[in-house]
């Protein structure tokens, strides 16, 4: 896996104006680990309404039974919580999980440096985006991912 991952980085940035956010063309069932309230609130109500089943989750307990009762197309994990433990942790669990190791994860947060690019490579993240993130950045990583995940199965 190590020679096929990419990993990139992304910034905030201003997009155009033109602004609409295609929906979710599947029903991608994406978890939500993030300790602030206000970012799960907000990410998760923009997400549903974009026809994504949403998962939230504020601690790594919440974010193991959410995987235990459904695993994830998609994971947005929050790098740093505020208890201690790394978000990244589940990172490593969805990876090391057979029936979870093609999750698309997006490593989320506020803190960015080297390090910190380095530690979300090496729990198997695929992208690392930097808070504040706006909802458009990430739709769009989502929905790089998605085209990905088709193109691949039509070539099948």
């Amino acid at each position: 896996m190590a020679g096929s991952h990419r990993f990139l980085a992304t910034y905030p940035k201003s997009l155009p104006a033109s602004g609409a956010v295609a929906s979710a063309t599947t029903s991608s069932r994406i978890l939500l680990l993030d300790d602030s309230l206000f970012t799960r609130i907000m990410l998760a109500a923009e997400l549903r309404e974009l026809g994504f089943v949403v998962d939230a989750a504020g601690s790594l307990a919440e974010a193991y039974g959410a995987l235990m009762a459904h695993p994830p197309d998609i994971a947005i994990i929050d790098v740093f919580l505020e208890d201690g433990p790394s978000g990244l942790e589940v990172a490593r669990n969805l990876r090391s999980n057979p029936s979870t190791a093609l999750t698309f994860i997006i490593a989320l947060s506020g803190h960015y440096a080297p390090d910190s690019l380095r530690l979300a490579h090496e729990a198997g993240c695929d992208r690392f985006l930097v808070k504040p993130c706006p909802i458009d950045v990430l739709i769009e990583t989502i929905e790089h991912f998605q085209g990905g995940v088709r193109q691949s199965a039509a070539a099948s």
